[in-house]
């Protein structure tokens, strides 16, 4: 039986005592190109957010964000590549800290969302207005024979969630990329 875990992007371990939380206004961009703004620590995706975000200093691998977006570094991206993940396109992105442009990011996003999530197995509770968004899963399970072959993906229901596979865990790990964590899947909710 294969082992999955959920691949949260976060601010990583490289951050020290003194890389506090910033805090401040996300200006509004108006741009159709994909846009991370990381403005005195904010995040703002495609200019369509205006609020307030608290953000590492540190930029890492794995840009965490409120937009459940997966941004990382050109070395993470060559890496999805090098190991011929499916299912994603990677795509330039620009990203911003402050008014000055940081190079070396893309945007990844993933074509297709399997339908992994064995129903039986797990206690979940689907969100009355869209009924096929998971709003609590308990117990999560997945059908091996739907995952077979998989690495990095998304699953049907749960669209805000990354998930990867033992086998790619280690190979990420080997590499020592930064900016995110592996959790099990009773952590999921």
């Amino acid at each position: 039986m294969s082992k999955f875990f959920w691949f949260l992007p976060t601010a990583g371990p490289e951050v020290s005592a003194l890389g506090e939380l910033l805090e401040c206004d996300a200006e509004f961009l108006e741009t159709t190109e994909p846009v991370l703004s990381l403005g005195e620590g904010c995040f703002e995706l495609d200019g369509a957010v205006n609020r307030r975000h608290r953000v590492k200093e540190v930029m890492g691998d794995v840009l965490p964000n409120h937009e459940n977006a997966l941004v990382v570094s050109e070395r993470f991206a060559k890496f999805l590549e090098e190991n011929q993940v499916p299912d994603l396109q990677v795509l330039d992105v620009r990203i911003w800290q402050g008014r000055t442009p940081v190079d070396g990011y893309k945007l990844v996003h993933f074509t297709k969302h399997i339908s992994g999530i064995d129903e039986e197995e797990s206690t979940l509770v689907y969100h009355e207005m869209d009924p096929s968004f998971v709003w609590q899963v308990d117990n999560l399970t997945f059908k091996q024979k739907k995952l077979q072959g998989a690495k990095i993906f998304k699953v049907r229901g749960l669209p805000q969630h990354i998930f990867v596979s033992e086998e790619f865990s280690q190979a990420l790990e080997a590499q020592s990329f930064s900016g995110f964590a592996l959790h099990d899947l009773s952590e999921v909710n």
